[in-house]
This record gives structure tokens, C-alpha cells and sequence, in this order.
């Protein structure tokens, strides 16, 4: 497939595994000059080796919860020239009791979920602003409309992507530049895909008895009726850096 994205350079936030690298994987297909994201070196090094067979890829390790992690990849990217897509993908989503929340945990799923996209967004929109092109595409989620109780911090930091996303493309009005979210609903990522078999294997079931009754579960009034699959986010975000 070719949608003319050869050498367009991709910056995809919290890219070493999931949704993520899903995403960093169909871009570096399309001949895309692809730059990766984590925290651990050793996943970066790790998806670097796993993607750079089918093209372009860098990798930069970087903490965006921090400042100073902001300030690292922004340097980086910019040496090799001005970012045309910017995708915001970092994010953590932990499960507490309402009532065992503390300030430190709330204080960290917003750093990482909406600090780090809302200045990550302020130091690379001012060259796309510049060059009168620019995508920026914002990971958010259905929770961002529909908050689970025992994730209402992830809740409330997906319906501020979906806000902020709003802003800046009214921002940007009148450019070459769109800003837009992407708001999956429950996911079949590597990793819960990992706890499907264990479990099956520790309770003697079948795999997909398992992967039903979860969905059924937490998720009854999907109309799909399945988890969504990794690569049909991935070619969303393709379509809409087109």
C-alpha cells in the first residue's frame, strides 16, 4: 500500500510495545522516517531490532513524565529536521478502589497521559506551523466518554486528549495542519493477549471462552461484540495522516 508517506518523519510517543508499536510498525512500512519512544533502554533497543527490517527507524529513550524527558526528545527529533507527524500515544492506565487514590497516582497518570502531549505539542507545533503542514494524532479511549470506576484517573485523562485535541485544531484553523483523536475501545494488545493464555492454561479453559467473558464483562454493550485488533488503530492513524 501506498500512501504516499515515504520520508515523512513520524515521532509516535510510548512506541515499544501495544498500540504504539502497532502504529510505528505500519508507518515504517509506508517508508515513513519513523522515530520510537520509551522509558527502558532495553525496549527501545529491542523494537529498533524488531522494526528496522522494514525500514527507517530511530530511537530515543525518554522519560515525557518529566521535563527533562521532553526536552531529550525534542533535541533529538529536531536534529534530523522538523516533525510532520506527531503522535501522542504515552500513557498509563492502573485500577484502584475510588477511595485508595492518592495524589502521587493521580499526579502521575496526568504527567504522562496529558502534560507530556499538551509540551510535546507546544515545542513541535510552532515548526509545523511554520511549514503549514503538520498531523497530530491523539491516542485517547473510550473512557473518555464512558469512565470505569476503577480507572476514573486513566478516565479523566482521556477525556482531557479528547478536549485538548478540540483546541488545537481550532487553533490551527486555517493551516495545512489537522489534530485529531482516536478514541479505541477495549483492545487486544501482546499483553492481554499473554494474560488470555496463562490464564487458560492455569484454569483449564479455552482461550477464547476466556477473551469472551472478560469482554462480556467489562465491556457488555460493545457493539462489535470483540476486542478491537491493534492494526485496525493502526491503519485509523494512517488514514488520518494522510
Amino acid at each position: 500500500m501506498n500512501l504516499d508517506l515515504q520520508n515523512k518523519k513520524v515521532l509516535i510517543t510510548g512506541s515499544t510495545a501495544g498500540i504504539g508499536k502497532e502504529i510505528a510498525r505500519e508507518f515504517v512500512k509506508e517508508g515513513a522516517q519513523v522515530f520510537i519512544n520509551g522509558r527502558q533502554e532495553n525496549r527501545v533497543r529491542k523494537t529498533l531490532e524488531e522494526l528496522t527490517k522494514y525500514g527507517k527507524v530511530n530511537g530515543i529513550v525518554a522519560d515525557l513524565s518529566t521535563s527533562e524527558g521532553i526536552k531529550e526528545i525534542v533535541n533529538k527529533v529536531n536534529s534530523f529536521g522538523p516533525i510532520d507527524i506527531l503522535i501522542n500515544n504515552s500513557a498509563i492506565c492502573t485500577s484502584h478502589n475510588f477511595f485508595d487514590i492518592n495524589p502521587n497516582s493521580l499526579k502521575e497518570t496526568f504527567e504522562l497521559n496529558v502534560f507530556s502531549m499538551f509540551y510535546l505539542t507546544q515545542a513541535i507545533l510552532p515548526s509545523m506551523m511554520e511549514a503549514n503542514y503538520g498531523r497530530i494524532i491523539n491516542i485517547s479511549s473510550e473512557a473518555a466518554f464512558k469512565p470505569y470506576p476503577k480507572l476514573l484517573p486513566y478516565s479523566m485523562s482521556k477525556a482531557a486528549v479528547v478536549n485538548f485535541t478540540k483546541g488545537i485544531a481550532e487553533l490551527v484553523s486555517g493551516y495545512n495542519i489537522t489534530a485529531n483523536s482516536i478514541l479505541p475501545g477495549p483492545t487486544l494488545t501482546t499483553e492481554l493477549d499473554n494474560y488470555f493464555v496463562r490464564k487458560s492454561v492455569v484454569e483449564s479453559r479455552k482461550y477464547e471462552d476466556i477473551k469472551s467473558e472478560v469482554l462480556k464483562k467489562n465491556n457488555p454493550t460493545s457493539v462489535i461484540q470483540r476486542f478491537v485488533e491493534m492494526d485496525e488503530i493502526a491503519g485509523i492513524v494512517l488514514y488520518l495522516a494522510l
